[in-house]
């Protein structure tokens, strides 16, 4: 058992957070601490006690076993976080300091240690003008001050706090020569107040309060009481005061969208809980993660910076003199030649939709016409625009570039789905002829797909050179992918969740039944739909009181088997319930509400556009295990997995998970905020409309 845990502890250094998550998930901390101690030729019990750096939410020093116990009540807080970083170095500074936490060894710290940048000052992440408001929380003798003033110079006005007497005057005198500073000795905190602290003259100090001793008293203020006019950067070092310093700055925060530099090592939970608190303020920052100590967990910092402000080489505009309706997002059709109804709801559709809600850009769909478009009454704003009737592949695609020469000027945005051969010539008139045009591809990918694609071909290559942006929806093809195609920066963006009808879609625990639920085309080899029906059959006596809903159309093959099926079982016909093409989007949300269970037993699969809509009505999770098996269940919190095609694996989860009500229940909550969290399609358009134009 300890031997696994080291190994897989090693394979987690080069695979990431999921890799991390997996171990939490599958071993105790008990476990875990005896691996450690046999690695080190120590007991258990002195491992158990070893600091760690930070303290608990209750003041006891954060030892080894408490932050392992942490971490297993909260991994899916630490998802959370990890979904929300925004580039490749945070999520590596995360990925170590998370590894330190689940085995101390110093060299995770050392390669989560940020050597070059300047604390707080990071000039890749944060732009600073001649109209900053800089807000200094823990302002200590005025070094945090200078740092700002070498590194960034011009300022509007500066404010400093800082509650120690001893440390005030020394702060006074540093920063005597520079114009325009406000200094406070006083603490930040949620409401204005007096809290008694014993002075220790350290970067340290208001760690003190917590002591019990009562030598010495100082003011607490609220930002959003102390500071009338506007701010443009906050910074927080406040020795565990954090938390309570951004909720006294509510108003700010909402109102400005300044930038924000927060410490987040005094207290381990800080470490997802003020990221979320930040989030609960105001949803629209872009979160990124960096540490500046090589020797300690100290000096770890979150910045979080307002979506509307952007990095310091931001465009004011994507495209100079266009803004809103005057940017065009099209959709272009591969060589399927035509858009299908129903995928005008699923990223197909929704990805120029939500450019169109979010940002009033005028979004198009440009294909062949395949019958009627009743979808298209739910997307206002959405249109379609049909090229002439194709005998064919080549007759489409010439049809295709005809229309982009005389309309590229509205094209401002591609949105393309699947690296298909097809886009290849298309994408090479494009940037002849739009080369500050900006190109979304969604990869649509699964490794059946993906691994027999040559991606060394000079063809396919030039067409994802010409691409700005280039993702999956699963993120352990992301992972793969980036390491296959390290030409390539591959982005995680995933197939998110729209409510097109606008109906209320809450829905509790208590009204749920005991339904296992599929939805999608039944009978193809790839659906593998008779799994579960063998599997259900094969428990179906010891779970008397559960059914099985199957949503879509059935492929006519698949007839003969659902025939032989209730002659074989003519005990579940009324049991089994093959229920159709369920058009209405509300009677399909309804079933998704009734149902306690969503079951997916696919062959291959990328991302499915059903599972957000599963997740979003509160449905436990079980799945083969497809690419994307990790992101539906969370890595085993909200739901299960099996191996493909296993009949014999899916019946004992079933008989396991339907008879335990406790765990369907527990799971719900967990399951609602994991959607909404992951898969919100208006924060997924605002995080790819940064990745393109960063703004």
């Amino acid at each position: 058992m300890s031997s696994d845990i080291l190994q897989l502890i090693k394979n987690a250094i080069s695979e990431g957070f999921d890799a991390i998550a997996y171990i939490i998930r599958r071993f105790s901390p008990q476990e875990i601490v005896v691996a450690a101690a046999q690695s080190i030729n120590a007991s258990p019990q002195e491992i158990a006690a070893f600091p760690m750096g930070g303290f608990s939410k209750n003041r006891k020093s954060g030892a080894y076993y408490f932050v392992l116990e942490d971490m297993k009540a909260n991994i899916s807080k630490f998802a959370w976080l990890n979904s929300r970083l925004e580039d490749d170095a945070s999520r590596e500074v995360l990925k170590n300091l998370m590894l330190y936490r689940l085995f101390p060894d110093m060299e995770f710290i050392k390669k989560a240690y940020d050597a070059v940048n300047p604390q707080y000052f990071d000039k890749s992440i944060v732009s600073t003008d001649e109209n900053e408001v800089f807000v200094d929380c823990g302002g200590y003798i005025g070094d945090t001050v200078q740092s700002y003033i070498t590194h960034c110079g011009a300022y509007k006005h500066i404010y400093v706090y800082e509650p120690s007497a001893e440390n005030m005057p020394v702060c006074r005198e540093n920063l005597s020569e520079y114009p325009g500073i406000t200094l406070r000795q006083a603490g930040v905190g949620e409401q204005n107040t007096v809290l008694a602290y014993s002075e220790a003259g350290s970067a340290g100090t208001f760690m003190q309060i917590f002591s019990g001793s009562k030598s010495e008293l100082t003011e607490i203020v609220s930002l959003d009481e102390d500071i009338s006019e506007p701010v443009t950067f906050i910074k927080m070092d406040v020795e565990g005061f954090e938390e309570g310093a951004l909720n006294g700055a509510k108003r700010h925060i909402r109102e400005d969208k300044p930038k924000l530099a927060v410490c987040l090592y005094h207290i381990i939970s800080d470490l997802w809980e003020i990221p979320q608190l930040i989030h609960s303020i105001e949803p629209d920052y872009r979160y990124y993660l960096r540490h500046y100590c090589d020797e300690q967990t100290w000096e770890t910092v979150l910045y979080a910076i307002p979506v509307d402000k952007g990095r310091p080489d931001s465009p004011d505009t994507i495209f100079a003199g266009k803004q809103g309706k005057d940017v065009g997002v099209w959709a272009p059709c591969s060589q399927f030649l035509s858009w299908k109804n129903h995928e005008l709801l699923k990223d197909c559709g929704l990805a120029p939709y939500m450019f169109n809600k979010v940002y009033g850009y005028k979004a198009t769909m440009l294909g062949c016409k395949d019958g009627e478009y009743p979808y298209l009454d739910l997307l206002p704003g959405l249109r379609m625009e049909f090229l002439p009737d194709c005998a064919g592949y080549d007759e489409h695609l010439a049809e295709n570039i005809r229309y982009l020469k005389t309309h590229y000027n509205e094209m401002d945005i591609l949105v393309l789905y699947g690296a298909y051969p097809y886009y290849q010539k298309y994408l090479s008139e494009y940037r002849k002829l739009r080369p500050d045009g900006k190109v979304y591809m969604a990869l649509d990918a699964n490794c059946v797909w993906m691994d027999r694609t040559d991606w060394t071909y000079p063809g396919f290559a030039a067409m994802l050179d010409a691409c700005d942006v280039i993702a999956t929806s699963c993120r352990k093809m992301w992972r793969h992918l980036n390491r296959k195609w390290n030409r390539w920066t591959i982005n995680y963006i995933p197939n998110g969740f729209y409510n097109p009808t606008g109906a209320d879609l809450s829905v509790t625990y208590d009204q749920k039944e005991n339904i296992l639920l599929t939805v999608g085309r039944l009978g193809t080899e790839q659906k593998a739909n008779h799994v579960l029906l063998e599997a259900f059959a094969s428990v179906s006596a010891e779970l008397a009181d559960w059914r099985v809903h199957l949503a879509g159309a059935i492929e006519e093959s698949f007839n003969p088997y659902i025939d032989e099926y209730f002659r074989k079982y003519p005990e579940l016909r009324e049991r089994v319930v093959f229920k159709g093409i369920i058009e209405d989007k509300n009677d399909l949300y309804a079933e998704y509400a009734r149902a306690k269970i969503f079951i997916l037993t696919s062959t291959f699969e990328g991302a499915p556009n059903v599972i957000a809509e599963a997740l979003y009505h509160g449905c436990y999770q079980i799945t083969s295990e497809v690419d994307a098996a990790e992101d539906i269940t969370n890595c085993g919190d909200i739901g299960r997995s099996f191996p493909i095609g296993d009949v014999g694996a899916l019946s004992a989860i079933l008989r396991e998970v339907c008879r335990d009500e406790t765990l369907l229940k527990d799971a719900f909550p967990r399951i609602l905020t994991y959607a909404k969290d992951n898969f919100d399609w208006e924060v997924i358009i605002k995080r790819l409309h940064h990745m393109l134009a960063g703004i």
